[in-house]
């Protein structure tokens, strides 16, 4: 017999199509590592986006955090505020309370009054807010 396959040889018996099929399965599995990793990396590092609930039922959402859909649930806030809470928050930077979201056109002190059972600020630093981004 030659270095050669013999024609009769089944093809899985072959040895180039036996080193492929190794080679298929090393990338197969390394890939599925790595996205089992990354999936597990992005669940780590990614900050919560829901809402926490107190003790006595009121929900209560963090203003440096909330999601379109989160900012909405608050009395007195619809579509267009909640837009324009996340446009100043993008280009302002992080609320150190609840009284910075007058800053945003359309929000006065009875909404700010109106919302506050519901909403908090993180207070986080300038540093903190540009190294999340």
């Amino acid at each position: 017999m030659t270095a050669e396959f013999d024609v009769n040889t089944p093809v899985l018996l072959r040895p180039r199509f036996q080193a492929f099929l190794r080679i298929l399965a090393v990338v197969l599995i390394a890939g599925l590592l790595t996205r089992v990793w990354c999936l597990d990396q992005a669940t780590t590092d990614r900050k919560s986006h829901e809402a926490t609930v107190e003790t006595d039922g009121t929900l209560v959402i963090d203003l440096n955090d909330a999601t379109f859909q989160e900012l909405m649930l608050m009395p007195g806030i619809g579509p267009k505020t909640a837009r324009q809470i996340l446009l100043d928050r993008r280009q302002h930077g992080p609320y150190d309370g609840i009284a910075d979201l007058q800053r945003v056109a359309g929000v006065g002190p009875k909404t700010v009054q109106a919302i506050a059972p519901y909403c908090h600020a993180t207070g986080r630093t300038p540093t903190q807010w540009v190294a999340e981004k």
